[in-house]
C-alpha cells in the first residue's frame, strides 16, 4: 500500500504542484523588479527649514533636488545638455554634463542618483545656473533681458510618466512668464502641452532656457 503512493502519476502530480507553489511566491518578486526598473523623477525642495527657505526667497533664488531611482541606472551614464532661445529662435546648445567624459568616476554606482539645481537673476542682466552633481559642480552664465520674472520649472512631473534608457526628455525649464490682462502666468507655458520650441512664438517669450537629459 505505501509503495503505491510513489507511483510515477503521482510524483509528477507532486512536481507540478511544486512548480505551482514556486512561481506564486517569486512573480510579486519578478513583478517588482519590472516596476523598479523603471526611472522615475522624484523633486523635492532645496530645504524643509522655514528660514531658509525665506531667505533664499529674498535674494530670489530658485531651485531643487531631483533624485532619480530605478535599476536601469546602475553602471550607467548621464548626459544634460541646454537649449536657449531668443524671440522664438534656437540660439545656443549647450552640454551642461556629460558624465561619460569622466570615465567611470561619474559613473552611476547605485540604483539611484540625486542632482541639485539653483538659478537666480543676476543685477548685471544675467541668469545665474548652478548644477551639483555627485563629485562635479557645473555653474553656467547666460544673458539675460530686464525681466526679474524668470522662473525656474521642473517639467514632466506627471506620476505616470517614466524615463527610460537612451530617450532624452525636458528636465527644467527657466523662462519668462507670460502676460495676459495684467496677470503673469508661468504654468501657462510650462503646461500647455506646446513643444518647448514653439514657446516663444506662442506665448510671444523673448528668452528662455530649457535643459534636456539622457541616461544611457
Amino acid at each position: 500500500m505505501m509503495a503505491g503512493k510513489f507511483t510515477v502519476k503521482n510524483i509528477l502530480r507532486l512536481r507540478v504542484k511544486v512548480i505551482i507553489f514556486l512561481l506564486l511566491i517569486i512573480s510579486p518578486f519578478i513583478y517588482g523588479q519590472n516596476v523598479l526598473a523603471d526611472i522615475k523623477m522624484q523633486p523635492e525642495a532645496l530645504t524643509n527649514q522655514e528660514e531658509i527657505s525665506d531667505l533664499l526667497l529674498i535674494e530670489g533664488i530658485e531651485g531643487f533636488k531631483l533624485k532619480f531611482r530605478g535599476i536601469d541606472l546602475i553602471d550607467k551614464h548621464y548626459l544634460i545638455t541646454m537649449k536657449e532661445f531668443w524671440n522664438g529662435e534656437l540660439t545656443t546648445l549647450d552640454t551642461i554634463m556629460n558624465s561619460a567624459r569622466y570615465n567611470d568616476i561619474l559613473k552611476i554606482r547605485a540604483d539611484s542618483i540625486q542632482i541639485k539645481v539653483m538659478s537666480k537673476k543676476l543685477a548685471d542682466k544675467r541668469l545665474k545656473v548652478m548644477f551639483t552633481f555627485p563629485k562635479v559642480r557645473n555653474t553656467q552664465y547666460y544673458p539675460a533681458t530686464n525681466s526679474d520674472d524668470y522662473s525656474l520649472r521642473i517639467l514632466n512631473q506627471r506620476e505616470d510618466f517614466t524615463i527610460k534608457l537612451d530617450q532624452p526628455f525636458y528636465l527644467l525649464a527657466y523662462i519668462m512668464p507670460y502676460e495676459k490682462d495684467g496677470i503673469l502666468h508661468w504654468c501657462s507655458v510650462d503646461q500647455s502641452g506646446y513643444e518647448v520650441e514653439d514657446w516663444g512664438k506662442e506665448f510671444g517669450l523673448e528668452h528662455y532656457l530649457v535643459y534636456e537629459m539622457l541616461f544611457r
